[in-house]
């Protein structure tokens, strides 16, 4: 018989990168994941840009991370990963891909309900750090939309004078304003 050489290989079992998901605020990133099988803990990175260096923002041991007191209408980039410990010694996963987010208002969760045959009512709660909402109207999903309110601090509008077994869709979107 006659044997090749030999290769020899060594590799490392490392913990799943996570999949992350983001909740924003206009001056807070939530950052949430799920969770890795061993982990006891991960790591949240973050640079300027997205091809900047990456340094660790937080260590947590939880599935969620908080960054608050942002800058309004700025963009983020995060990285996260999950570590293990092997006899006291950290051994890190891989890093997710850039997240990218920017900090915004988020949008309203409306509620629609006929307030009579000719009226429909709609509220939502109030959104944090909202200056306003604007809100518009169309007879077809696709739109065209046309602007009804573009600017009230109120959390209800009633549109009335509607034509009685007609469809309407509506858009209810937050702003906040950024000087004047």
């Amino acid at each position: 018989k006659v044997y090749s050489k030999e290769t020899l290989i060594s590799g490392k079992a490392l913990p799943s990168v996570p999949s992350v998901s983001s909740l924003v605020n206009y001056n807070t990133i939530k950052l949430k994941w799920n969770e890795i099988e061993g982990a006891v803990g991960y790591e949240v990175h973050r640079a300027t840009s997205a091809a900047g260096t990456y340094t660790v923002l937080s260590t947590v041991n939880a599935l969620e991370y908080n960054h608050l007191a942002l800058a309004f209408n700025t963009t983020y980039y995060y990285k996260v990963r999950a570590y293990v410990l092997v006899n006291d010694v950290k051994v890190y996963g891989n890093l997710t891909g850039v997240l990218t987010i920017k900090t915004n208002v988020a949008a309203p969760v409306v509620t629609a309900k006929s307030a009579s045959y000719v009226s429909t009512n709609l509220s939502w709660p109030a959104v944090s750090g909202a200056s306003g909402y604007e809100i518009s109207r169309a007879t077809v999903l696709a739109g065209p939309y046309t602007v009804l309110v573009s600017a009230t601090s109120a959390t209800s509008y009633t549109n009335s004078a509607l034509t009685t077994n007609t469809l309407y869709y509506y858009r209810v979107r937050s702003y906040r304003l950024v000087g004047t």
